[in-house]
């Protein structure tokens, strides 16, 4: 997947990114006596279960998306949250950033998944949301850590910002993420807010 030609003019992060989610321990969990534990593989939960409909069980935000998003609202950058959870924005209410402005208030547009007719890797969701932004598809990013929601990001004809914080690279780069980082502390901000998606430089 090669980069769009025009240059990024928004944000789109799956609300996944942000919070700290316990489904795949949970998942690893519930098939325990069923199968070889060996088979619940991390590539396999990413192939057949995340990103896909299921119970909510946000337990806290990872730091680094917190840190991203406000650097991304100082300057100026538009972004969305999109969900396939009902319970999307009461999970992200309690959580502040570091200027004490609420995380789920970062977002001009909050998309629901629940009510498109198709899931991830339709990419239903990721176009309602630049549409909601008044932003072209091809002048988005996308957040996400599920291979499906990477796929979906690029028949949207979106830039695919993959995050890894399981080790999880290898799928991510498989489904064609643009690139893939363990945090988004990796990313270039100042390249990022004149529209070009790359790590930084240490």
């Amino acid at each position: 997947m090669s980069l769009p030609v025009s240059k990024l003019k928004a944000g789109i992060f799956v609300h996944g990114v942000p919070l700290a989610w316990p489904h795949e321990r949970a998942w690893r969990d519930a098939l325990e006596g069923f199968a070889e534990p060996a088979r619940f593989t991390t590539a396999v939960y990413q192939a057949e279960v995340a990103g896909r409909a299921r119970l909510d069980g946000a337990v806290s935000a990872d730091p680094d998306a917190p840190r991203l998003v406000q650097a991304l609202v100082g300057r100026g950058l538009p972004m969305a949250v999109a969900s396939s959870s009902k319970n999307a924005d009461q999970m992200m209410a309690p959580i502040c950033l570091a200027s004490g402005e609420r995380l789920l208030g970062a977002f001009s547009a909050h998309i629901r998944g629940r009510d498109l007719a198709a899931g991830e890797p339709a990419p239903d969701i990721f176009l309602f949301a630049a549409r909601a932004l008044g932003v072209a598809p091809h002048a988005c990013f996308v957040a996400e850590d599920a291979t499906a929601g990477i796929e979906a990001a690029g028949v949207a004809d979106m830039t695919a910002l993959g995050v890894a914080r399981r080790g999880d690279a290898d799928p991510l780069h498989r489904a064609d993420a643009n690139l893939v980082v363990a945090t988004l502390d990796d990313i270039d901000i100042n390249a990022l807010t004149e529209g070009r998606l790359c790590r930084s430089v240490t």
